[in-house]
Parts: structure tokens; sequence; C-alpha cells
């Protein structure tokens, strides 16, 4: 799909998200890029911290996760401020200690609504969770500086 995505705003709104006080930063997370298709990529180092009682990673850090990059995708894509309104993640397997990897894809973006589908894997590229998270541009982007 092609989109007009402002390098300058993909910079910004990466810095933002990867800021000190941000939910995925306090996870082990950031956002590590996004392109000018709006796609977005993101790591997490998997720590006991973010592990349930059974030793594998809690559904809402990865959640979070995937909806922290999926939500770069929207707001690069729409150049407005986004909310998320529905999400539909399918978790495939356990992850554990390591390293994963977020891909998100703009699957639609709309005047009302965005579409962006996520991926997220494991060290060794093993499917954990895949899915469709969506938005609603809500207006202008607060300042980011």
């Amino acid at each position: 799909m092609d989109f007009c995505v402002d390098p300058e705003l993909c910079r910004q709104c990466i810095e933002a998200a990867n800021g000190p006080e941000q939910l995925l930063t306090k996870l082990n997370g950031r956002v590590v890029m996004a392109d000018e298709d709006g796609c977005a990529v993101g790591e997490m180092i998997v720590g006991p911290e973010n592990l349930n009682p059974w030793g594998t990673v809690h559904g809402g850090a990865l959640a979070t996760f995937a909806d922290t990059v999926a939500g770069l995708s929207a707001v690069v894509c729409t150049g407005q401020a986004c909310v998320t309104f529905d999400s539909h993640l399918n978790f495939m397997r356990a992850a554990e200690e390591g390293t994963i990897v977020c891909r998100s894809r703009p699957e639609h973006i709309g005047r009302t609504f965005c579409v962006i589908h996520i991926a997220v894997e494991d060290q060794e590229g093993n499917l954990l969770v895949s899915g469709d998270i969506n938005y609603c541009p809500v207006g202008p982007i607060p300042d980011l500086a």
C-alpha cells in the first residue's frame, strides 16, 4: 500500500514511544523503526518481569507490545493522533525469555478508522501472536517534543 508518510513524524513518534515513562519501555520494549509504507517494527527483551506464574510471557504484555507498534503505524499513516477501538489477537504459541519482535503492516487507512495487521515472533522466527488492531483517528497529534 502507498501512504504518504512524513519521515520527521516517524522519527518523533518513535522517540516518543521509546520515552522512559512509556509503558512499552517499562516492559523492556522499544520501537526500532518505521518505514515509508507505514510499517513499524518493535522489539522486546523478555525478562522475569514480563512472565506470568507459569514462566511464559503474560498475554497482556504481548498485547501492549503489539498495540504500541501498530499504533505507531496508524499515527504515521494518518498524520493524526489515534486511539485503539478494537483488536483481534490470536495467541498461537507461548513465549519465554529472550527477544521477541513485532511487525505491523497497514491494511486499511481511512478517514474514520484504520486496520493494522500485526505479527509477533520469537528469536527463532516462531509466530507467537497475529491479528488486527483497529484505530480511530481523533485529531491533531499532541506536541511530541
